[in-house]
């Protein structure tokens, strides 16, 4: 009596385990996924010069420009900066260089402002 009742529900068992291995290959997938939409891309690798305008057309009016706009594209809450001295150190190396090229006045604004 008792391996009738078992057969008879045998069917019910089979689908519960098949359900339950489903489920767990289905939330498998999606973990999966969540994995690769939460890489991150790096996207840091060079200096984004600023655009000097064609206007300024005398070297000291360009240094001038760059000096005053230099760190416009730079995202100092982006910590990837950190990660990327051969960008970052280049950076601020060529940033002393063009502040020889101009008045100290100026320099004293552009070292205010970046």
């Amino acid at each position: 009596m008792k391996y009738k009742k078992i057969i008879e529900l045998l069917p019910a068992y089979t689908l519960f385990i098949f359900l339950l291995s489903s489920n767990s290959a289905c939330s498998n997938g999606q973990a999966n996924n969540k994995q690769t939409e939460d890489t991150v891309t790096d996207t840091i690798t060079t200096f984004v010069y600023p655009e000097v305008p064609t206007m300024l057309n005398t070297p000291e009016l360009r240094a001038d420009y760059l000096a005053r706009h230099y760190w416009e594209h730079v995202n100092f809450a982006d910590t990837n900066y950190i990660h990327h001295p051969e960008v970052t150190e280049q950076a601020w190396v060529n940033f002393i260089d063009i502040l020889q090229l101009i008045p100290a006045q100026t320099r004293d604004i552009a070292l205010k402002t970046s």
